[in-house]
């Protein structure tokens, strides 16, 4: 989705009925970016969508996203065939 903004993320993947949302964060913060982009899924009653998160995300803050539903954290170096792995077996 690019850098497009935590709440029109949301509204794209209701539109196109997404089965996962991958939110790439280079240079934001998580720990307010995140939590924009989750309140903004449930107010569209999409609070089930799946959501992974990559970039540069500090280490202490992964058990907040973690708890906040997002379901798994990709740091940079993480092997592609990893998440990708990842994915297959956790979304559907």
């Amino acid at each position: 989705a690019g850098h497009l903004v935590p709440r029109r993320i949301a509204e794209i993947a209701v539109q196109e009925d997404a089965d996962v949302i991958g939110y790439r964060i280079m240079d934001g913060a998580p720990e307010i970016l995140v939590p924009i982009l989750m309140d903004s899924l449930k107010a569209h009653g999409a609070g089930g969508i799946p959501v992974i998160v990559g970039g540069i995300v500090p280490p202490h803050l992964i058990p907040h996203l973690n708890e906040l539903g997002v379901m798994a954290v990709f740091t940079p170096g993480t092997p592609l065939p990893a998440i990708v792995d990842w994915l297959r077996d956790h979304v559907t």
